[in-house]
């Protein structure tokens, strides 16, 4: 049920802007999602976006940037309302009422997993580039290293599977 405030009518908690430090008895932001992804993969990559906050013992608001309005609007779509609704009283093993809304928010999961996943790539190329092989064919040869392309070891980080064994990897 979803009322003109963009409220869900269900009732346990969630952690907050903090990063997730917040919890109730134990359970906190992160460890929802985590616990929704399991069986719903895509409404736990939604809430991915947003950061959620525990008023008190039966309230959780849900917020997402203003610039994040379209999965604000996915989550409050029917089908997601209800297995929010199923998923969190089931988390948190008692019914608690969920607001969504709008606001400026710090840093969401998904943000912070993008940003640690550019740092790692652009680490792995200044590494690629450093080697001593590297370093010693730019000396021999007098050249430039041209663009960097990092292939990991996981087929699904790199693009799928393209044939490489992961062999040219800036690790190996």
């Amino acid at each position: 049920q979803l009322n003109t405030k963009h409220e869900v009518a269900v009732k346990p908690a969630i952690a907050a802007d903090t990063g997730g430090e917040e919890s109730l008895n134990g359970k906190n932001w992160e460890g929802l999602i985590e616990y929704i992804r399991k069986t719903r993969p895509l409404l736990a990559s939604i809430m991915e976006h947003g950061s959620g906050a525990i008023t008190d013992q039966n309230t959780v608001k849900i917020f997402f940037h203003p610039k994040d309005v379209y999965f604000r609007e996915q989550l409050q779509a029917r089908a997601y309302v209800e297995q929010l609704s199923l998923l969190t009283k089931e988390y948190f093993c008692h019914a608690v009422r969920i607001q969504i809304d709008m606001k400026p928010i710090g840093e969401s999961i998904a943000e912070k997993r993008d940003r640690e996943r550019g740092v790692q790539k652009m680490a792995a190329t200044e590494a690629a580039h450093n080697h001593p092989l590297m370093l010693e064919a730019k000396a021999l040869f007098g050249g430039e290293i041209g663009p960097t392309k990092i292939i990991s070891k996981n087929p699904a980080e790199s693009g799928g599977a393209n044939g490489s064994n992961g062999s040219n990897d800036a690790n190996d």
